[in-house]
């Protein structure tokens, strides 16, 4: 009788063994992906306890005079293009450093960015706190040179670095100087409303370019009720009428609806990541970790 030609049955660990060096090299990939990302929430953190930390000393150490809200903007300003220029500087030090490191064949292949690119990367730290900056500039005059240093003295970092309270924290405290006048403004702007909807939310127009941006799309009532149709938000298009109201009402309008469609948002993806696992046939579930009495011996 012949040689049987069905194939061995083997196990799916045994057939992984053939892939072993490809899985080998693919881990230490995604690994340098898990570590790189973990090494940008601790360099982030890092950044912002900098920014604290130098915008608190200038500030405590300026003299009365600088204080003034005039001159508080002039320093803050002052500081704000310095450290761009430093952080500039430094960039392109360890560019030409880095190359000429590889040149020698005692470094990696160098940044791909060039002099431009690399000027543009080294700001974008400094950059995201410009509206912090501004910020701590109206804060001053509404609540006071203490409070506000207070707000901003870095202090003792927990154990992971982090600010204590935390960033997110000052901000809040920071930004209260800006809410109010938002809130509180009374000038008319345009806004569109949404046709046929009860209570519809005032969409902002911009008074200089709205006109241009909808053109074609605005028709006239005879009673002089301009419509705008269609009007694009997003994904979708609405027929809206255009009128008038508070600029501080139509801002809290907004604030109340970024925070609600937050909240839904983060409850919808909670749902929704459950019902997708509930509804993943199990012999299609890729359990997290290998029981522990299944682990395999070392």
């Amino acid at each position: 009788m012949g040689e049987s030609t069905r194939s061995k049955r083997i196990t799916p660990l045994q057939h992984l063994r053939k892939f072993s060096g490809l899985i080998a090299e693919s881990a230490g990939t995604m690994l340098d992906s898990s570590f790189k990302a973990q090494e940008a929430v601790t360099a982030k953190t890092a950044s912002i306890v900098a920014f604290v930390t130098i915008v608190h000393a200038v500030l405590a150490g300026a003299p009365v005079a600088m204080r003034k809200p005039g001159n508080l903007r002039d320093l803050l300003q002052a500081l704000f293009e310095e450290v761009k220029e430093a952080c500039r500087d430094e960039a392109e030090k360890r560019r030409l450093a880095q190359n000429k490191a590889f040149e020698e064949g005692l470094a990696p292949k160098p940044w791909k960015w060039n002099k431009t690119e690399t000027a543009s990367l080294s700001t974008r730290g400094i950059r995201a706190h410009r509206h912090a900056i501004e910020w701590i500039c109206m804060h001053v005059p509404v609540f006071g040179w203490k409070p506000t240093l207070a707000i901003l003295d870095p202090g003792d970092l927990d154990g992971k670095g982090r600010l204590d309270p935390t960033w997110t924290a000052r901000i809040g405290k920071l930004f209260r100087a800006l809410l109010a006048p938002c809130e509180a403004s009374t000038l008319m702007i345009p806004v569109a409303y949404e046709v046929g909807v009860k209570d519809p939310f005032p969409f902002a127009l911009d008074s200089e370019t709205w006109r241009k941006t909808h053109e074609g799309c605005i028709t006239k009532e005879k009673g002089g009720v301009e419509h705008i149709d269609p009007f694009h938000v997003g994904d979708l298009q609405l027929h809206v009428t255009v009128g008038e109201a508070p600029s501080g009402e139509v801002y809290e309008k907004g604030r109340i609806l970024q925070q609600e469609a937050k909240d839904r948002s983060a409850y919808a993806r909670s749902a929704n990541t459950r019902a997708e696992r509930d509804n993943t046939p199990a012999d299609c579930q890729i359990r997290e970790a290998i029981p522990q009495e299944d682990r395999r011996s070392k």
